[in-house]
Order: structure tokens, then C-alpha cells, then sequence
């Protein structure tokens, strides 16, 4: 466990420690110590789903987490009188999976047929009170398409979403608005991995390649190669999975100054981008930043109202010649439809099938992708989960590629945009959580 920390997302969620995304590395699930102590901890709590909570609630928890909230202000009886508020008493607690000794997930299935998933850990030793405790978006217990549809309207801004299951050949599962082309941020790095991973499938690269670090291809954070020093050595691979895995924009600008920017506008081409015009020239992220966070509003207006050869010039001249050492931050939307990397959730899904296509000649794809599992999926029902996300002010974008336990693979893009106003995470999190669940309800 690393150092306690407090994590806050809306007005049901509390956590201490750093959270994991699966097994321990070694260890089955089922030789997990601690299963039936993180499912009688659980069970606790269910009293104090109450519109009245009980003094003994805090004695459920070990000190070190009762500190923790009381120096962030957090009212935790509070926080159980909203789940009550909201859907009543709880009916059943059920442990979903466990991801370390004494650390699992369970679901509190409340009166109004809602779920919601939860991460708990306890202590090891008795009496195992609660370290963690991590509250997740409700879902229903059973999910329905239109009632989700309903959802995905109220949303403001616009929205692209679509599911492909991959085999035996592509086919629509899940279709809203799915060939609107809209911004997705770092999403578009999985246009970069495909022309990499072809880079590799040629024979023109390998994985172990090393590449030096330029410091005049560096970018802003995420990542790491940001601080990296002139000539460092990093490989093909490095720079693939730092891209993915951390959304090393660095990284990433590495891997499109090498593919060259013409053969990345050619790729998405090549990918099945329906609109592929709209990312001419194809930005790297330091050029995205320094539109947006150091040139002015003329440059910016310029840019998004030129054609391609104005662009073009501008890259060579105002944009390539800028710095990025005092950048503004990006408190707002800034061009979110003008400037930016755009793709339908159609297209995304076009570009993970090509991913999964070239995984079965470059079986390295599958490992790159599933650095980051991104999202908290259910494990007992995907076996296999790829991720990028992709996120700036007005925009928000998750991309997966899926392997269900029967073996079933599948793609699903999910993309939310407005450029009038910073979007609230939470709301997209949990609507495509329970995209998940919805498929795994009707898929076999």
C-alpha cells in the first residue's frame, strides 16, 4: 500500500490508499486471504444506510482512515444518508472479486434495484476494520439500452458512442450517434499505435529499436520523457507504451516526428477515418499546446480558419517556432472544434479492430494496450481490457478493445464533447460503467 491519500469524485465517493486494478501479480483470486473479512465488513455498513446513522459507524473504520476524512472535512454519515436518500435501504451485499489479501469489491444492491460497486479494504489482523473505502458511480441492477439512450441525452454538448463486436465479423452493438466526429484528445494516440505497430509488422522496426531523445520534440505532462535529457536512449516499445500506458504526449511526439506527419494523415486513411481532413495537418500535442496555451486569439483564429497549406505555414513559422516554457493553464474549452484531433466513435472503433487485427501478427498490441485498464471493468466478465482515454477542457473520450470469458472480442468508444463549458468526469465515468454492464446483461 503506497502513502494514504483522498481521492473525491461527487458527493458518494471516499477512499484511502492508492487503488489497484487487479490481482496481485502471482497470486489467484481465489487463494486471496481476507475474503470473507472484506464481505463481513461490508455487511456492517448496511445499518447505517439509514436516513438516521448510528454513533458506532466510525468504529467500523481503523484510525488512520477516520483521520484522513477528518482533516479533508469529509462528513461520512453524511455521505450514507445521500445513498439512503437517494435509494433507500440496502437489500443485499454481494463480493464481486477480490484484487489483494483483504481487499476486494463489493456491490450494495439498494431498494430501487441500484448497485453500487464498491472497493473495500480491511485491516489484516482483527478486528479488520476499514482502511478503504471507495464508493462508485450507482448502476442499475439490470440496464436498459433506452433508459441509458435517456441518459446519454441529458448530457450537455454532444456525444458519439458505438460497440463493435469484432468477430466473426464486425457488428454493431450499440449505436448513438455513432458516426458524429468530434474531438478525443489523446485517443488519437491509437492512430500513432497502429502506424507503429505497422512500422514493426514491415520489418522496418523492431520493439528494441533505440531512439534519442530530442529535447526539441518535447512536450507538456502526462508522462515522463518531458524532463528526459538530449540523446537519452529509450526503444521502439518505450516509446509505444509510454504513449498508452501514461499518455506520455512526449513519447507520442517522439513516435509521430519519426512515422513522419504525411504518413499519419495517410494511416488514418488506410484505418477507415471517415473524415480523415479534419486532422490535416496531423498535430502533434506540442503544437496542439502551443496553440492553445501560448499563442493568442488571433493565431488561434487564423489556424482554425485557414485551409491546409495555411496551416501548414503556420506549423513551419509561428507554431514551430513558440515555446512551451510558460504555457496558460487551460482552465476552459479553447477550440475544442477547430483545433484538436477529431474522430467519430465509429472511427475509433474502426481503428481498435485494426488493432486487434494486427495483433495476430504483432502480439505485443494486446500487452501495450492493456497497460492501463482505465476503467474499473468487471474482471469475472472481461478477461482481456485495452484502454486509452483521452480528456482536455470540453472534452472526454474512453476507448476499449474487450475479450470477454467466453471469447468474444469487442471494441466500444464512447465520446463526449462541449465547447462551452469543462465537463464533469463522473457523469461520463459512470454512464459507460454501465454501458458495460448493459453488454455483459445481453452479450453471451
Amino acid at each position: 500500500m503506497g502513502a494514504p491519500s483522498l481521492i473525491r469524485s461527487g458527493a458518494c465517493i471516499i477512499t484511502l490508499a492508492i487503488l489497484v486494478p487487479g490481482v496481485s501479480t502471482g497470486q489467484r483470486e481465489q487463494d486471496l486471504e481476507g475474503k470473507p473479512e472484506v464481505l463481513s465488513a461490508a455487511k456492517k455498513l448496511v445499518p447505517y444506510f439509514a436516513k438516521e446513522v448510528g454513533p458506532n459507524l466510525m468504529k467500523e473504520f481503523a484510525p488512520v482512515f477516520i483521520k484522513a476524512i477528518e482533516s479533508a472535512q469529509i462528513d461520512l454519515p453524511q455521505i450514507f444518508r445521500d445513498l439512503h436518500a437517494k435509494h433507500g435501504g440496502v437489500r443485499e451485499v454481494r463480493l464481486v472479486r477480490m484484487l489483494k489479501p483483504y481487499r476486494g469489491e463489493v456491490e450494495f444492491l439498494f431498494e430501487n434495484e441500484m448497485v453500487v460497486p464498491t472497493l473495500i479494504e480491511v485491516e489484516a489482523q482483527p478486528p479488520h476494520r476499514i482502511t478503504t473505502l471507495f464508493f462508485r458511480g450507482a448502476q442499475r441492477e439490470k440496464e436498459d439500452w433506452e433508459v441509458l439512450q435517456q441518459e446519454f441525452r441529458r448530457l450537455p454538448g454532444k456525444i458519439s458512442l458505438c460497440c463493435w463486436r469484432l468477430e466473426p465479423k464486425p457488428a454493431m452493438v450499440l449505436n448513438w450517434q455513432s458516426e458524429e466526429s468530434l474531438a478525443v484528445a489523446s485517443v488519437f494516440k491509437l492512430v500513432v499505435l497502429a502506424a507503429a505497430v505497422d512500422e514493426v509488422a514491415e520489418g522496418k522496426r523492431r520493439w528494441e529499436d533505440v531512439v534519442r531523445v530530442r529535447r526539441r520534440w518535447a512536450s507538456l505532462p502526462a508522462g515522463l520523457l518531458h524532463d528526459w535529457p538530449e540523446g537519452a536512449p529509450v526503444t521502439w516499445f518505450t516509446l509505444a507504451a509510454l504513449m498508452i500506458g501514461q499518455s506520455d504526449n512526449t513519447a507520442a511526439d517522439h513516435l509521430i516526428h519519426l512515422l513522419g506527419r504525411e504518413g499519419l494523415e495517410q494511416k488514418q486513411r488506410e484505418l477507415g477515418v471517415k473524415r480523415p481532413e479534419r486532422n490535416i495537418p496531423f498535430l502533434t500535442t506540442g503544437e496542439l499546446f502551443k496553440l492553445k496555451l501560448v499563442l493568442g486569439f488571433p493565431q488561434q483564429e487564423a489556424y482554425a480558419r485557414g485551409d491546409v497549406a495555411q496551416r501548414r505555414r503556420m506549423l513551419e513559422r509561428e507554431i514551430g517556432g513558440a515555446s512551451l516554457e510558460r504555457p496558460r493553464p487551460m482552465a476552459e474549452p479553447v477550440h475544442v472544434e477547430e483545433i484538436e484531433w477529431f474522430f467519430s466513435a465509429a472511427d475509433v472503433c474502426r481503428v481498435l479492430e485494426a488493432l486487434w487485427q494486427r495483433s495476430k501478427r504483432v502480439p505485443e498490441v494486446l500487452d501495450i494496450l492493456s497497460l492501463n485498464p482505465g476503467l474499473p471493468v468487471n474482471r469475472r466478465y472481461w478477461e482481456y481490457v485495452g484502454y486509452k482515454g483521452g480528456s482536455e477542457a470540453g472534452v472526454l473520450a474512453y476507448a476499449l478493445l474487450l475479450r470477454n470469458r467466453a471469447g468474444h472480442w469487442y471494441a466500444l468508444a464512447v465520446i463526449w464533447n462541449n465547447p462551452r463549458e469543462v465537463l464533469e468526469p463522473t457523469q461520463l465515468h459512470t454512464l459507460t460503467l454501465r454501458l458495460l454492464r448493459y453488454l455483459e446483461q445481453s452479450q453471451p
